[in-house]
């Protein structure tokens, strides 16, 4: 059985540019991820996209026999390791992504003596985990799905021959994924003090003995967002009902103004200066809600994230504890909660049945996964829950966690000739 690493790497991050090759003590970190990997004496395959070979090619020189590099697919990383894979004929592929510098190697040792068509660890290190996938599982993916985001999703969703590999975590509460400016600040502080020729347990000692680092790149746990045009009626009693959650001040809260032509952003505004965890963003253009919530979905930081409409309000001050606690015991990738149908409160409307997307918390990845349909300009929720549910886990919380506000400005009750146009093509599409 050949096995191979397998590194997608790019140098066009939108949050970090030039990730893979920013140097710490004069090495680029795509270097430093390969030292880590070395320990382990399997072929290591760079798959970058055609455009930016040259500028890895300082690495073949350096590391000589140990490494390739492949060309392919500019903007699809699950295409790319599926041509490589096939290229180089390897039957097993150990997924490992540039964003990460120490890999657990001693874990993967064990993974690999495993023989499921998907292995992977919940217990790793942010920034020290790697997966194993089945020659046969990339394809059935490949030929599947194209341009996902996360490809751990696009595996699961073909084979159920998975292994969640269990071991006891280092420290869970340290984060060394580079994905933010705020990581990096991190990386600089480790290799400073320690020098690049450390490993996964050195670090984590460090940090250990330093518990000030690990607040340098600290995320919030939940990512709030809220999409508003022309809201001055309910925005502030929306964004007020964000502010009382329990644990607000540890989440972010992301608004984002449609074009309005009232004085929705002057409220937004307001907010955000009194609240220093919230931020928000104008749209220069009338993009519409999936446009916007895709917007939100790329500036998110949140492990979790739901969105709160603009004209809706959340009910009481634990809902999101709440939701983020149902999410974890019932071990899915969204939660449709109930809601009150109108202010009265008197008529609950059912997640199972309605499946608003206002008010459903999602983990941030998965819904990454999935993704708005961009310029939809209605039944985006409709459109998300027909894609969704056959590619990630979902549950349900059977209680009403917010008020689904009832007037007659609200996209449910005007242009109706073209929302029902619009449900029958994504119905067709979907529910067949």
């Amino acid at each position: 059985m050949k096995t191979g690493y397998v590194i997608c790497s790019r140098l066009t991050s939108s949050r970090v540019p030039n990730k893979p090759l920013l140097t710490y003590n004069g090495k680029a970190q795509i270097e430093l991820l390969i030292n880590q990997l070395s320990s382990i004496d399997i072929p290591i395959y760079l798959a970058v996209p055609e455009s930016e070979v040259f500028q890895y090619s300082f690495l073949v020189d350096k590391f000589k026999n140990r490494i390739k590099v492949f060309t392919g697919f500019e903007d699809d990383p699950l295409q790319r390791m599926y041509e490589c894979a096939k290229y180089y004929k390897l039957d097993r592929i150990v997924r490992v992504t540039h964003d990460k510098i120490f890999v657990d190697t001693d874990i993967l040792e064990g993974m690999l003596n495993e023989d499921n068509d998907y292995i992977y660890s919940s217990d790793f290190v942010d920034g020290s985990g790697c997966e194993v996938i089945s020659f046969d599982a990339l394809e059935k993916a490949a030929m599947k799905f194209s341009r996902v985001e996360h490809i751990s999703y696009a595996i699961k969703a073909v084979t159920d021959n998975t292994l969640n590999f269990r071991f006891e975590p280092y420290n869970k509460k340290i984060r060394l994924l580079v994905d933010y400016p705020e990581d990096v600040k991190l990386m600089q502080v480790i290799f400073a003090s320690l020098g690049t020729d450390v490993d996964l347990i050195k670090v984590v000692k460090f940090l250990n003995k330093n518990p000030h680092l690990r607040e340098l790149n600290k995320l919030p746990k939940v990512t709030i967002y809220t999409c508003a045009k022309d809201a001055e009626k309910w925005i502030k009693e929306s964004m007020m009902s964000v502010k009382i959650q329990k644990n607000f001040l540890n989440y972010e809260y992301i608004l984002i103004d449609d074009y309005s032509t009232d004085k929705t952003l002057l409220h937004m505004s307001q907010f955000c200066y009194k609240y220093p965890n919230s931020r928000f963003v104008r749209n220069p253009l009338n993009k519409g809600l999936s446009s916007s919530s895709n917007l939100a979905l790329k500036m998110a930081k949140g492990e979790y994230i739901i969105r709160l409409d603009a004209d809706d309000f959340f009910l009481g001050n634990s809902v999101i504890e709440n939701l983020v606690n149902e999410i974890k015991v019932q071990g899915v990738d969204a939660i449709y909660p109930n809601c009150y149908a109108g202010l009265s409160k008197k008529k609950v409307q059912s997640g199972k049945d309605n499946h608003h997307v206002g008010g459903t918390l999602f983990r941030t990845s998965a819904i990454n996964h999935v993704k708005f349909t961009d310029h939809l300009m209605n039944y985006e929720g409709l459109d998300l829950f027909l894609r969704a549910k056959d590619r990630i886990n979902i549950g349900y919380y059977d209680k009403p966690t917010f008020c689904y506000r009832q007037h007659n400005e609200s996209m449910s009750k005007s242009n109706l000739t073209d929302r029902d146009k619009t449900r029958k093509i994504i119905e067709g599409k979907y529910q067949r």
